[in-house]
């Protein structure tokens, strides 16, 4: 016996029935999921029964006139209904129906069981006697696989990674040796094999650990760091020279090692166009090297975080219209911004001026302990503090600058601060060549 049914379009939030509402239907999900909600006085929501493709939803409702909770739609999809009173006529008469019915449920029942069992589990090990079909219904295959594989039941391919790049090399002596001259000897022969490691690879050393293994099995470390990746070793020995005198030789050394611990690539350069265009290519990579190889010398002795460079960063601040960077791992500032008004040549913090609190440039002030005389003011420039910063130099309000040129021949900027948090007043921030 046939019961003419009707699909429905849900989408997600929607409400199939609410509780109290009379059982006119019979429920089942055909795409989507939907979830038998029960909500307390207090406010909590409890859930009862999460259907999804080929479930029946509230398979209890047949034998109630209203339903004792709410569906909601949890996943957007579709719903077969039936009118409910056939349904039961149909279960009371049709032998094979009720059944099917209670095959169904008993089913059903059997899933809810083994959800609570699995909500009991509180170690991996207690999955493996759990049925394979119900776990992956309820977290899908990727558990089953998982399982499988930590138990050796299926391939686990494993990729391995790829090693990271190592070069170094070693020395060994047949008599110790504790002369300069004898180290950069060893070192002579190891540098070679060191570069063309790091050129068959196409990387550079930035920074080369160079030991030396007395014969009292101590040893002396030394470590140079590069401004940019290198592989020649005319770019690398001079480095290693200036800290040989660190080395104490002791009783003697018996082994050098030597190993690039940082590495980068280095890309081929070529020179392509006219002679005169390719011999001025060339000229500016050896000076780039040149300055490159300064930068190193100097950090051998002083430290490469200690050498700086200024590059042109956004903003209207005098103070901030530059930001230093370690020359090591920065290039050359390009694109600097001209200033429409002059810069002074020397630039610190605001120095008081003591003049009369007028926005007018004062005809003479003291600054620094000493009386000054005005002979010509340019200006002003008005310059307004960033509002979205709070920067304790700034909170004076808005400056007017002026290029003073004193009796005495100095040439200063000055600035009126008309106030804000601080007071107003003069300031003196820079000196003029």
């Amino acid at each position: 016996r046939t019961i003419p049914s009707r699909m429905v379009r849900l989408e997600k939030g929607a409400l199939v029935f609410e509780r109290g509402d009379p059982v006119h239907s019979f429920h089942k999900v055909v795409q989507g999921k939907v979830h038998l909600l029960r909500r307390q006085m207090d406010g909590a929501t409890f859930i009862l029964q999460r259907a999804g493709a080929g479930d029946i939803l509230a398979e209890a409702s047949l034998s109630s006139a209203s339903f004792h909770c709410a569906a909601e739609v949890l996943e957007a999809g579709e719903l077969e209904i039936w009118p409910a009173e056939p349904v039961r006529q149909l279960l009371r008469q049709d032998l094979r129906a009720t059944q099917g019915y209670a095959l169904h449920l008993a089913a059903q029942l059997r899933d809810t069981r083994m959800r609570a069992e699995i909500l009991s589990l509180r170690r991996v090990g207690d999955l493996l006697g759990q049925p394979r079909a119900g776990l992956a219904r309820r977290f899908g295959r990727g558990l089953v696989l998982r399982l499988d594989q930590a138990m050796g039941s299926a391939p686990e391919p494993v990729s391995p990674a790829r090693p990271p790049h190592h070069f170094a090399v070693r020395l060994t002596m047949p008599d110790p040796i504790g002369l300069k001259d004898d180290l950069l000897a060893g070192i002579d022969r190891m540098l070679p094999q060191l570069c063309a490691q790091l050129k068959d690879k196409g990387r550079g050393v930035r920074t080369l650990r160079f030991e030396a293994y007395r014969c009292d099995q101590s040893t002396e470390v030394i470590t140079i760091g590069l401004a940019r990746p290198a592989q020649e070793p005319e770019r690398i020995r001079p480095l290693l020279e200036l800290k040989l005198d660190q080395i104490d030789a002791g009783f003697g050394i018996d082994m050098l090692r030597m190993e690039a611990i940082g590495n980068e690539p280095v890309h081929a350069r070529t020179s392509v166009g006219h002679l005169q265009a390719g011999r001025a290519v060339s000229e500016r990579l050896a000076g780039n090297n040149a300055l490159d190889d300064l930068i190193g010398r100097l950090g051998a002795r002083v430290g490469l975080e200690a050498i700086t460079r200024r590059h042109p960063a956004s903003s209207h601040i005098p103070e901030k219209t530059a930001q230093v960077l370690a020359a090591a791992w920065s290039g050359p500032a390009e694109g600097w911004a001209v200033a429409r008004n002059p810069r002074p040549l020397l630039l610190w913090g605001p120095e008081v001026v003591h003049a009369p609190d007028d926005p007018a440039v004062p005809a003479a002030f003291r600054w620094r302990g000493r009386g000054w005389d005005l002979a010509l003011a340019i200006g002003p420039e008005r310059i307004a503090p960033e509002w979205w910063l709070d920067d304790p130099n700034w909170r004076s309000g808005v400056r007017d600058y002026w290029v003073v040129t004193t009796g005495q021949g100095d040439r200063l900027w000055l600035f009126y601060a008309h106030g804000g948090a601080m007071s107003s007043g003069w300031f003196c921030q820079g000196r003029f060549a």
